[in-house]
């Protein structure tokens, strides 16, 4: 009898709810404001020609700190513990700090400029070639850190990860059917912010129709993602309702993915479609891989990537008369890698300064290049990454996305309930990987926003464990 009773006792107190635990309410309440909120902003990103200039910059650096900022304050004031505490992504922080501390390096005054010491001036030199423009690179990084790290946090919770996917899902649709209406009432001009440019291509609010097609392909590898997730997990609802609702949410997407991959094609970007077409192929790459390590039959991945392989052959008309017009390669942006690269080796290290590629590439521009035009961008991620911050401080940089990736990789594979964001996480990466060699998408905030809080709700998911007051993961 007494050890009947200690017993009792004992299970009494396993399942007595800790402090923070009682207080799940209102602190879930709160999360699903700022979930809100962080969707909102998320919304606005590409509105401003996506974000492309220095006032949605501003409105950004803003707007996503601030929300960070918010809930950390929030957090720490109801005594709750991280949900997705820095430890778990120590390395990855610990190198984005490093990459940060270097900018913030190249920023100081560290001397006196030989150029101006022969005029009799006393200016002081910086590393950067434009200090003003690494700034604005920094708090432009900043920004994105804070978009992952919020979406990281949130994220943990199952119920707020998968309405921040439908949210960015529905964003992108929206953005796509406003992008096909401008394309056929406007000739693709943006009423209010910028004429049509000539091509009549979709590219919605963007500056550029290569920055929408990015932009597209992420919110298509999301739809593509939800598709795949499995029905109502309510054993208890009648088969019937799980059903309806099944094909409900399914029919829903299906709608949404072909005003997406229409849009997409639309835009006739070679750069933007086929790392689309990359994201495509790791997506069910990695659906295939689940289904085979659990002993499932990988017919109908195979089934669902024909077909779209198939709708990609019927609607691909313009990306195929634009390829047999301009090829695959544009000699212009070949010799642009040639000269960055040469640049890269006069300051393997230090670099000339993070952002400021507009400053830097008129010093080594030669005669291989046509004398029209400007550059601005190196339209190459990579490079103009290590010009602006030295082969150190990019590989810091890159190897810290390159872990939460591969952290989101083994997540898509392993986990055996809501797989969908470190999936949809993981097929973002390698669209973005693949790209940024060839563009500079990537560096349009529009699309940064949404690929960073993909890859934070993929780094929150990509591991099962019950957070403390949240729903499990």
């Amino acid at each position: 009898m007494e050890r009947a009773a200690l017993a009792q006792q004992r299970d009494s107190a396993r399942v007595q709810p800790e402090p923070a635990a009682r207080d799940a309410t209102p602190s879930r309440a709160l999360d699903r404001v700022f979930a809100t909120a962080f969707a909102a902003a998320l919304a606005w990103a590409p509105f401003w020609l996506g974000g492309a200039w220095r006032l949605p910059w501003g409105v950004n650096a803003l707007l996503f700190p601030g929300l960070a900022l918010t809930w950390e304050i929030s957090r720490l004031a109801a005594r709750r513990a991280p949900p997705l505490p820095a430890r778990e992504i120590a390395a990855p922080v610990g190198l984005f700090l490093i990459a940060l501390l270097w900018i913030a390096v190249q920023m100081l005054p560290l001397g006196i400029a030989p150029s101006v010491t022969a005029l009799g001036e006393q200016t002081p030199a910086t590393i950067s070639l434009d200090p003003g423009a690494t700034a604005i690179g920094a708090a432009r990084l900043v920004t994105d850190a804070c978009a992952f790290w919020l979406a990281a946090e949130l994220g943990r919770d199952a119920n707020l990860c998968l309405g921040l996917l439908r949210a960015i899902a529905a964003i992108v649709t929206l953005y796509s059917a406003y992008g096909l209406f401008l394309a056929a009432a406007y000739d693709n001009a943006i009423p209010g912010f910028a004429p049509a440019d000539g091509g009549g291509e979709v590219r919605s609010t963007f500056v550029n129709r290569n920055s929408f097609a990015v932009f597209a392909g992420l919110g298509l590898m999301t739809i593509l993602g939800l598709a795949a997730r499995r029905g109502s997990a309510d054993s208890r609802a009648p088969r019937v309702a799980r059903g309806l609702e099944d094909l409900g949410l399914r029919g829903g997407l299906i709608a949404a993915g072909l005003v997406v991959f229409a849009a997409l094609l639309g835009s006739a970007s070679r750069g933007g479609t086929l790392s689309c077409a990359v994201g495509v192929v790791a997506l069910f790459g990695c659906l295939a891989e689940r289904r085979r390590r659990r002993g499932g039959s990988t017919s109908g991945v195979l089934l669902a990537a024909l077909a779209l392989a198939l709708a990609f052959a019927a609607l691909s008309g313009p990306l195929a008369i634009r390829l047999a017009d301009l090829g695959l390669f544009d000699a212009q942006r070949l010799a642009v890698y040639r000269i960055v690269a040469g640049a890269i080796l006069e300051r393997p290290v230090a670099g000339f300064g993070y952002g400021a590629f507009a400053e830097t590439f008129p010093l080594f521009r030669d005669a291989t290049l046509s004398p029209v035009g400007v550059w601005e961008m190196a339209h190459n991620a990579y490079l103009e990454l290590a010009l602006g911050l030295g082969l150190v401080g990019a590989a810091a940089l890159l190897i810290a996305l390159g872990l939460l990736a591969r952290r989101c990789l083994v997540g898509a594979l392993s986990r055996n309930r809501n797989p969908e964001a470190p999936l949809i996480a993981t097929s973002a990466c390698a669209l973005i990987a693949v790209n940024a060699l060839v563009d500079y998408s990537v560096q349009i905030e529009g699309v940064t926003l949404t690929f960073m809080a993909l890859l934070g709700l993929g780094v929150a998911q990509s591991r099962s464990a019950l957070a403390r007051g949240l729903a499990p993961c």
